[in-house]
């Protein structure tokens, strides 16, 4: 299931203390556009590992590919997700009407999107190390 040509995922680590946080996965949607997805466990919410890794990811697919964009999406009752999406840099791109049926209702999906050129003004962008070598 993973090919780096597809799909791949990242492990989130604490550097403090090396725990496990979570994962981003990404893969391509087209030649110009990719998308990213992010899980943290329970314990480590709201401690901002999350939107740094989509930074992150941000970093490695628009200096490794020539994209133009990266999207992602949640389901519009999750907050969370959101909040993260909006403070990583994406904006509100679009809606999905009716995607997912739980507790007797149907949901719509929120679509969000980065640019390269919004990417390029993220100042992640002057602080991530480049060619560190793997610990």
């Amino acid at each position: 299931m993973l090919a780096a040509d597809k799909y791949s995922t990242f492990a989130i680590q604490r550097l403090d203390t090396n725990q496990l946080v979570g994962y981003e996965e990404h893969g391509f949607i087209s030649n110009i556009a990719a998308w990213v997805g992010t899980f943290i466990k329970h314990e480590h919410w709201h401690q901002g590992f999350g939107i740094e890794a989509k930074q992150l990811c941000y970093c490695y697919l628009f200096e490794s590919f020539p994209l133009i964009r990266v999207d992602s999406g949640t389901l519009e009752h999750h907050s969370r997700a959101i909040n993260g999406l909006l403070k990583s840099g994406m904006t509100f791109e679009g809606r999905v009407r009716q995607v997912s049926y739980t507790h007797n209702r149907y949901f719509d999906e929120v679509t969000y999107r980065i640019f390269r050129e919004e990417w390029e003004q993220l100042p992640i962008r002057q602080v991530v190390k480049r060619g560190a070598p793997c610990t």
